[in-house]
């Protein structure tokens, strides 16, 4: 069964562009590369990565180094 992303948390204790990140996941298969986030969102490196290390700590993504760049992708249960 698909998993539906949208249950796992609550998006209004998401910013703005949290919720950017999430919708470009959902996208694109639930897996992006940190690299493409910063293209499309057009976000400075470090807020990027800020946003996208509080969705890691709330558990609705996780990220994973490969190489030089980081692999974004839903939290698997």
């Amino acid at each position: 069964k698909k998993e539906n992303s949208k249950e796992k948390y609550n998006p209004d204790a998401l910013t703005d562009r949290q919720k950017q990140i999430i919708k470009l996941l959902e996208k694109n298969s639930g897996c992006v590369t940190q690299a493409f986030l910063e293209k499309e969102t057009r976000l400075p490196k470090s807020s990027l990565s800020r946003n996208v290390d509080s969705l890691v700590r709330k558990g609705i993504v996780q990220k994973e180094a490969k190489g030089m760049s980081n692999i974004i992708s839903f939290k698997k249960e």
